[in-house]
Parts: C-alpha cells; sequence; structure tokens
C-alpha cells in the first residue's frame, strides 16, 4: 500500500499495525501536512462489525482532548474505511515512555547523573 492514495491520503511508510488496521505515515494532499493514516486490513475492510468499530474509536477519540493522544482530522468510509489524524513522527509512545523512564527513576532515587541537575 506504500506510495497509494487513499481518498486525499498518500500512504509513505507503515509505522504500525495490529489485529484490525494498519497505521501509516501518510501526507494529506489536500492541505500538506503529514498525517497518521489508520487503514483496515483487507480481510476486515468489507466486515460491517469492522467498520462501525473503527468509526466509533475515530468518533471517540475526536472527542478527547490531551496532549498525549493524537487528534483525530478526518474520518472517511469510502471503500476501505480509514481513520487521519496528528502526524507520526519518528519516536513510538513506548519510545517516549522509555526515555523518559530512567530519568524519572533517577530523580526518585535522588541520583542527578540522568537528571537535568536538580533535585525535586
Amino acid at each position: 500500500m506504500i506510495g497509494r492514495i487513499l481518498t486525499r491520503y498518500q500512504l509513505l511508510e507503515e509505522v504500525g499495525h495490529g489485529g484490525m488496521a494498519v497505521v501509516y505515515r501518510g501526507t494529506d494532499t489536500a492541505l500538506g501536512r503529514e498525517v497518521a493514516v489508520k487503514v483496515l486490513h483487507p480481510h476486515l475492510a468489507n466486515d460491517a462489525e469492522s467498520r462501525a468499530r473503527l468509526e466509533r474509536e475515530a468518533q471517540a477519540v475526536a472527542k478527547l482532548h490531551h496532549d498525549n493522544i493524537s487528534k483525530i482530522y478526518d474520518y472517511s468510509d469510502h471503500n476501505s474505511p480509514i481513520v487521519s489524524g496528528h502526524g507520526v513522527h519518528s519516536r513510538t509512545d513506548a519510545d517516549r515512555i522509555s526515555r523518559r523512564a530512567p530519568r524519572r527513576v533517577a530523580r526518585d532515587r535522588g541520583d542527578d547523573r540522568l537528571g537535568s541537575g536538580r533535585r525535586t
């Protein structure tokens, strides 16, 4: 699917997948911005319950507002349902957490070597 354009989103690279869908880094060709594009697996694309589940997920996440939750820009159910949202950057949530964890543990122990030089 890399290189394909779905509705207005060009898929650039796969960044993750699960049991229900694949997430790609893509470009919104209409607005010229980087986005994350979630696409149902082909074997689920014609399954009404899977399509409804993805739509409910998009609607639920679109109502949330938090710095750690990607914003939903669009939902489309044309041919294969897709959800687009705030761009995918090179780091995953797991990467962010693991990078902060040693600093947080060191700070909690009072060990300043990994911290900012100040104790909290």
